[in-house]
């Protein structure tokens, strides 16, 4: 298990004004991981190992999640794996040197044409090369232009398989091609065999699959059962002791019934009872 029981029944951190608090810390300070959360409660882009969060923000997943939700497309901004601002900024036209926490540019600096991004000292030639865009990212542009191309000739309806990347720029958590969702790592690489038919895609998250991954790089044992989507199970057995996780992972009751639904236990869900 990845939580001690007196940590199950977890309950979020809120804001004064009642919304979600940007940062969501579960389990202990030492194998813990804390997430970040939308205003609405949504789980978005950006995690740290909980020993390592104190400076986590998760500033700029927030400010993306906010800009899509508005219905703005093409978003550039970048963001560190722990949801806060990279260095070096690029977004509607303009580059600036940022302030890690708030994404603002830094004092002092300059913010240039995107034409001349690699003249800001903040660029980095290892760390940015020749293109400030991503390769999922590129990949991502290259498709939407193709479509305006056919929109532009008439031609609609032509479907492709959608590329779909993370706030770092890295391909995101699950793929679509021919009917069917995969999860997949940053790299774009299917994990496993986790796998299921594209109508269901709504429901999918891959969070188990992508936690694999995550944990074995660490030399942390996981031994929690994923779905078949990569989805983690609710209801959990290791030798015989019967408990409840949520969608990330995390104990919710180590008191489950056999046969019984975890789903009254699971923080916002449809059934849950807070009794």
């Amino acid at each position: 298990m990845k939580d001690e029981e007196e940590w199950a029944g977890w309950y979020p951190r809120c804001n004064l004004d009642g919304t979600y608090a940007s940062k969501q810390c579960r389990g202990d300070r030492l194998s813990g991981r804390c997430f970040c959360y939308s205003e609405d409660g949504r789980r978005i882009f950006g995690w740290d190992w909980y020993k390592d969060a104190s400076k986590m923000t998760c500033a700029c997943s927030r400010r993306r999640a906010k800009l899509e939700a508005e219905g703005r497309s093409g978003v550039t901004l970048h963001c560190l794996p722990n949801g806060n601002f990279e260095a070096l900024q690029c977004d509607s036209g303009v580059c600036w040197c940022a302030n890690e926490y708030t994404g603002d540019p830094l004092v002092g600096a300059t913010v240039v044409h995107d034409s001349l991004w690699r003249l800001l000292p903040c660029y980095n030639n290892t760390l940015h090369g020749d293109s400030y865009l991503r390769q999922c990212e590129s990949a991502a542009f290259a498709q939407k232009k193709i479509q305006q191309k056919f929109a532009m000739r008439g031609t609609d309806g032509v479907s492709f398989n959608e590329v779909r990347c993370d706030y770092d720029g890295s391909y995101g958590s699950y793929k679509i091609e021919n009917g069917v969702v995969y999860c997949t790592w940053r790299d774009g690489k299917k994990i496993g065999s986790y796998q299921v038919r594209s109508s269901m895609v709504s429901s999918v998250n891959c969070n188990c699959a992508r936690d694999t991954v995550i944990y074995q790089e660490a030399g942390i044992p996981f031994t929690l059962a994923c779905g078949g989507n990569g989805n983690y199970e609710y209801a959990q057995d290791q030798n015989g002791q019967l408990f409840c996780v949520d969608g990330d992972g995390f104990v919710v009751t180590t008191d489950l019934r056999p046969n019984e639904s975890c789903d009254k236990f699971i923080y916002n869900s449809e059934f849950y009872n807070e009794d």
